[in-house]
């Protein structure tokens, strides 16, 4: 589960499909230090093992929000939310 959808602050944020989030296709052409703890801090599956991760965290969930909110799914659910 995606935990960043919920921290407080980040209610116009919609929550990405796990799938989605892990599909190496949508990684394209994002770079983002740590790319792959960062990716796993988003899931809640590592602790912080460097201070920055948490604004790479932010970095990498607004690019894949803005990736996925163009998706039929992602428009759907922004439109429910």
């Amino acid at each position: 589960m995606v935990i960043y959808h919920f921290i407080l602050g980040r209610e116009i944020l919609c929550r990405i499909d796990e799938e989605y989030m892990l599909d190496n296709s949508n990684h394209e052409g994002i770079v983002i230090p740590h790319f792959k703890n960062t990716l796993l801090y988003l899931f809640g599956e590592i602790v912080d093992t460097f201070s920055d991760i948490e604004d790479n965290a932010t970095d990498l969930y607004a690019i894949m929000h803005a990736r996925y909110i163009q998706t039929d799914l992602g428009m759907h659910q922004m439109v429910v939310m």
